[in-house]
């Protein structure tokens, strides 16, 4: 499975560390944050956005206290159609659900395998 980013409905986020508030933001640059449509389950659902749920993944400085955890990236890039999460220390570059379709994969140059 290879899906553009652009094509999961991604939008930024940033979160202020308290666990019950994040907020929507225009660019990478206010961004602490990405979501996007599970790739996994819009692949199965024949691309249909429609009862898909939704990837959340926080860059390093958003504390553990706020879920989803454990996974922390670096997000890299310009925009979305280059970015990349990479590693922050200690921690794996892949992205893996705990719960529910238990997608892994990999969020590279704006392409999710």
């Amino acid at each position: 499975m290879r899906i553009a980013l652009v094509d999961l409905e991604p939008e930024w986020l940033f979160s202020t560390g308290d666990p019950s508030f994040y907020r929507r933001v225009d660019s990478l640059e206010e961004a602490n944050g990405i979501f996007f449509v599970c790739p996994l389950c819009f692949e199965r659902n024949g691309h249909n956005r429609v009862g898909v749920h939704g990837v959340i993944c926080w860059g390093c400085d958003v504390p553990q206290r706020v879920a989803p955890r454990p996974g922390r990236w670096r997000l890299q890039g310009t925009g979305f159609h280059d970015l990349s999460l990479q590693s922050c220390p200690g921690k794996s570059r892949s992205v893996l659900l705990l719960d529910g379709c238990r997608w892994h994969g990999f969020v590279t140059d704006g392409w999710v395998t």
